[in-house]
């Protein structure tokens, strides 16, 4: 099952729902990168702060535009938190399942859901990924009472492909949230059907799906450190090329400087 849940973290992160989940041929909206400059602070550019409630939206498409904001300015974890229904998308996922745990099991898969998806949203710095993008307008794709989806473009200046994703957001309390960065949660669905049958029940199998989660965001981790020491490495073999260079062209004039001090004073030579 571990193996089977790699994939599916690969596949729902796909940049966290920002890489699309199907590439379309045709050009997009051109026109200059609608890109937010931003100073964030190191790690996740976040200040750390108490946990909020999620502030979703009064239309559906505005979590799904509040969460792209979000990853723009270097909020991953505030994108979470605010506009993504944890509780929901468990629910997606393991249904009535999910009513039979007690509150402590209950509040336990919540957390662990939270983890899995800032785990999924920090897999690539979003900010520097969406610096310079074309992002379209969230657009409704199809809703009914409580239930939407909701569409947007990404387009990279000089690829040949669009990248499209949607999401999914229902609506609680009179607001909407995201509820499934597709295709987590039919994937996870399928992939607990096979657990359940094998005796698994909500809490290990959303335990397995977020240590798979976290194994994605420390690999990718390890790869950029590994990626900034070889740069570093490069830099100071550089430097120290360099540093020979210099130390050799310095001895070949000092020597020649002897060399013409030399015949100055010998005899019959320059004064």
């Amino acid at each position: 099952m571990k193996a089977r849940l790699l994939a599916i973290v690969a596949a729902s992160a796909a940049v966290a729902g920002l890489s699309g989940t199907g590439a379309v041929d045709q050009p997009g909206t051109k026109g200059p990168p609608r890109v937010i400059r931003t100073e964030p602070l190191a790690g996740t550019g976040e200040q750390p702060t108490a946990k909020r409630p999620a502030s979703g939206g009064a239309t559906p498409a505005e979590p799904v535009a509040a969460y792209i904001q979000a990853l723009r300015e270097g909020r991953p974890y505030d994108a979470v938190e605010r506009q993504i229904d944890t509780n929901g998308f468990l629910s997606e996922v393991f249904g009535s399942d999910l009513d039979a745990l007690s509150a402590p099991e209950r509040a336990y898969v919540q957390q662990l859901a939270e983890v899995s998806f800032k785990a999924m949203v920090t897999i690539v710095p979003m900010d520097q990924a969406l610096k310079m993008t074309n992002v379209s307008e969230p657009t409704v794709t199809d809703q009914t009472a409580d239930r939407a989806t909701v569409t947007f473009v990404i387009e990279r200046p000089g690829a040949s492909k669009e990248f499209k994703s949607t999401l999914t957001v229902a609506r609680k309390s009179g607001r909407w949230h995201i509820i499934d960065v597709p295709p987590a949660a039919e994937t996870l669905r399928a992939e607990f059907k096979k657990a359940k049958a094998e005796g698994f029940g909500p809490v290990p199998a959303m335990e397995a799906f977020c240590m798979a989660a976290m194994q994605q965001r420390l690999a990718a981790e390890e790869k950029r450190s590994g990626a900034v020491s070889g740069r570093e490495k490069l830099r100071r073999d550089t430097e120290e090329a360099a540093k020979r260079a210099k130390t050799q062209t310095d001895s070949a004039i000092l020597r020649i400087d002897r060399r013409h001090a030399g015949k100055a004073g010998a005899p019959g030579g320059r004064n």
